[in-house]
């Protein structure tokens, strides 16, 4: 039996996806394996931003928007208490 056309087609559609797939996949097992060493930091990161940022924002506020000066300011203080 000859295969018809579509049927490579397909077949070769089938294939090409597949491949894809399988480099995407290989992709970001690759991504997660560099950035594991970094997952405490970053977590330690994330819970440090979402603790400060309602001080940071009445900061911000008090010094009439100027965001940049709020977050010196936020910085410095951190600092000096070590």
């Amino acid at each position: 039996m000859q295969e018809t056309a579509t049927e490579s087609g397909q077949r070769r559609r089938v294939i090409e996806t597949a491949l894809a797939l399988l480099l995407v996949s290989l992709l970001i097992a690759a991504t997660f394996r560099v950035l594991l060493p970094f997952v405490g930091v970053l977590t330690y990161a994330v819970i440090l931003a979402t603790a400060t940022s309602r001080l940071f924002e009445r900061l911000a506020d008090a010094l009439k928007g100027r965001r940049k000066l709020a977050a010196k300011s936020l910085i410095e203080t951190c600092a000096r208490t070590k």
